[in-house]
């Protein structure tokens, strides 16, 4: 981490992770303009943060409706509705004992 103050420039070592979230100004991202005009930060600031992420929702009518319908019948049945065995214990079980076995390594 970079600081300067009254003319002197230092690094300090970080010894913390930050995960930030921000929502796009007028509630939607646009992909013509910059991101910090989109989140409404100075640059300045987002150019601490090492890693930026941008996710974006596209406008889909039909599957929109069809999540609220979702969420909605979840609410009104309290359980889940509809094909929730999706995939077995077993295969659950084993796919997360495989993804345990990875190592991933940012590289500079």
């Amino acid at each position: 981490m970079s600081i300067a103050k009254a003319g002197v420039t230092t690094t300090l070592n970080a010894r913390t992770s930050i995960l930030a979230a921000a929502n796009p100004l007028y509630g939607r991202y646009n992909r013509k303009e910059t991101i910090h005009k989109n989140i409404n930060l100075p640059a300045a600031l987002l150019s601490r943060f090492d890693l930026i992420f941008i996710l974006v929702d596209e406008s889909d009518k039909e599957k929109d409706l069809q999540l609220a319908r979702h969420i909605g019948a979840v609410h009104k049945n309290r359980r889940a509705v509809g094909d929730s065995k999706l995939f077995s214990p077993v295969f659950l079980r084993s796919y997360v004992a495989l993804s345990k076995s990875f190592n991933p390594v940012i590289s500079g």
